[in-house]
């Protein structure tokens, strides 16, 4: 399996929504491609993410009351958190998509992800997201069977606004040698 990661959306874009479309028409039935939908960290980890709530997310704070040690897991971050005594934590939930529209695709869950199996030569998805969001998405293609040493396999990714406005898009060349 091969993967290529992108984002898209504007941190100066204020609108509620975005399509992202996916065009497969280019390379053989039997090569499976998929489209991760939930960012899980990995693919940009020093990119800032932005520090807003999905709508909808369950909001709340910690305080502690002494000095401890904890091995927690928050959002997509793991790890040992060494806290002191008087140490708040506001818990404003994951900024992750809203609801996601799909045509072309069909959308089941890794974990805690979605991941959009793409069935048809084009798909789109139309995406909730928060204003002025960016958003980290995850092309996977695993190789077709026939597929030779050199040979590339061409995916088509566009993104519009909310408007239907082309605003983007890049064209991602697998090869699996």
């Amino acid at each position: 399996m091969k993967t290529f990661s992108f984002i898209a959306g504007n941190k100066y874009d204020p609108s509620h929504g975005m399509t992202v479309g996916i065009d497969r028409s280019r390379i053989p039935p039997n090569m499976r491609v998929r489209l991760q939908l939930d960012d899980d960290g990995k693919a940009f980890p020093r990119l800032p993410r932005p520090a807003v709530s999905a709508r909808g997310a369950e909001e709340g704070h910690v305080v502690f009351v002494e000095r401890t040690k904890l091995r927690v897991k928050l959002g997509d971050i793991e790890g040992n958190l060494h806290v002191e005594a008087g140490t708040r934590f506001e818990l404003t939930g994951r900024a992750r998509l809203g609801d996601v529209k799909v045509e072309g695709a069909a959308v089941s869950t890794r974990g805690q992800l979605r991941v959009a199996e793409i069935t048809a030569h084009h798909a789109e998805f139309g995406i909730d997201k928060q204003p002025n969001d960016f958003h980290v998405f995850t092309i996977e293609a695993d190789k077709p069977a026939g597929a030779q040493p050199g040979q590339y396999f061409r995916v088509d990714v566009t993104q519009k606004d909310a408007g239907g406005t082309v605003i983007g898009g890049i064209a991602v060349m697998f090869n699996f040698d």
